[in-house]
C-alpha cells in the first residue's frame, strides 16, 4: 500500500506516526507532503500512484500560498490565512475531480486527535480514582496539564488545589480543557467545514 499523507505539523513524533500507521510506517509506503502547493501538484499530476490519501484540514504551517496561482482552478476565499485553515478540503475536492475513490480519503486532523486524547485521559483518571490509585491519578493529571493551552494551566492548578469532590473536579476539568477548542471561531473542524460548505452553496 502506498499512502500520500498531507500534514504540516512538524511536531508529529516518530512514536505517534508509528501508532497511526503501524506496519505501513515505512519510507516506501508513506509519502508525506508538508506544504499545500506540493500536495496540490502531486494530486493533480499523479493521484493514481496512491492507494490511500490522508489529509490534515488546517495547513496554516504551510509556506504562504499565492492565491492568484489557483484562480480558476479552485473556489477560494479572499484571505490567504482563511484559505490555509481549510486547505485540506480543497485537496479533497481536487482528488474527487481526479476520480480518486472517496472511500480511500481520510481526514486526520490534530484538533480531533488532541480532543480524543484528553477525553481518554479523563476516562483513565476516573478509573484510577475508582481503585484509589493516587500515583496513577497524579501521572494522568500531569498529562492532562501538558495537553492544555499554557494560558489555562493556572486555572487547572487552582482546581487541583480546591478539589471539593471528584465528580465536580472532573466536570470542571472537562469544561476547562475543551472550552478553548469549542469557543474560538474557526478553530474546530466543524466550524471550518460549515464555512467551506456555505461558500459553495452561495
Amino acid at each position: 500500500m502506498r499512502v500520500l499523507w498531507v500534514e504540516d505539523n512538524d511536531r508529529i513524533t516518530a512514536e505517534k506516526q508509528q501508532n497511526w500507521f503501524g506496519e505501513f510506517n515505512q519510507t516506501e509506503h508513506i509519502v508525506r507532503k508538508t506544504d499545500f502547493s506540493q500536495a496540490y501538484q502531486t494530486i493533480r499530476e499523479e493521484p493514481r500512484r496512491y492507494d490511500l490519501v490522508i489529509l490534515d484540514i488546517n495547513l496554516e504551517h504551510s509556506a504562504s500560498v499565492n492565491l492568484a496561482d489557483f484562480e480558476g482552478k479552485i473556489v477560494i476565499p479572499k484571505e490567504n490565512e482563511i484559505f490555509l485553515k481549510e486547505a485540506g478540503f480543497h485537496l479533497y475536492l481536487q482528488l474527487i475531480l481526479n476520480c480518486f475513490p472517496q472511500d480511500k480519503i481520510i481526514f486526520l486532523t490534530s484538533n480531533v486527535d488532541s480532543e480524543n486524547q484528553i477525553e481518554n485521559y479523563l476516562i483513565e483518571l476516573r478509573q484510577a480514582y475508582s481503585i484509589e490509585d493516587q500515583e496513577n491519578m497524579n501521572r494522568i493529571l500531569e498529562q492532562v496539564r501538558e495537553s492544555i493551552h499554557a494560558e489555562d494551566r493556572p486555572k487547572f492548578d487552582d482546581m487541583l488545589e480546591n478539589p471539593n469532590n471528584f465528580e465536580k473536579l472532573l466536570k470542571n476539568l472537562k469544561s476547562l480543557v475543551f472550552a478553548r477548542i469549542e469557543t474560538i471561531p474557526g478553530e474546530t473542524v466543524e466550524n471550518t467545514f460549515r464555512e467551506f460548505e456555505r461558500r459553495f452553496d452561495t
